[in-house]
């Protein structure tokens, strides 16, 4: 779907409950699959391992702070 100028428009608005659902279960996800990796990082091995799980730890909190700016404003 586009726009009269071209540019596409949304097809489920923010506010709509699925967009709501999504978010919920993004941020549930999110955090179970942190605790998954933190659990690794503590039992890593190797500094080259750990960076690695940093960085995917990372990843997912940067994730998650979108979500829940995003729970905060009702989107």
């Amino acid at each position: 779907m586009q726009d009269g100028e071209g540019r596409p428009t949304r097809f489920v608005r923010d506010e709509h409950p699925a967009t709501q659902a999504v978010l919920e279960w993004t941020f549930e996800r999110d955090v179970a699959d942190a605790r998954q990796l933190l659990d690794w990082l503590a039992h890593a091995s190797t500094v080259k391992d750990k960076r690695a799980l940093l960085d995917h730890i990372r990843g997912l909190l940067a994730e998650l702070n979108t979500v829940v700016d995003a729970l905060s404003r009702g989107d």
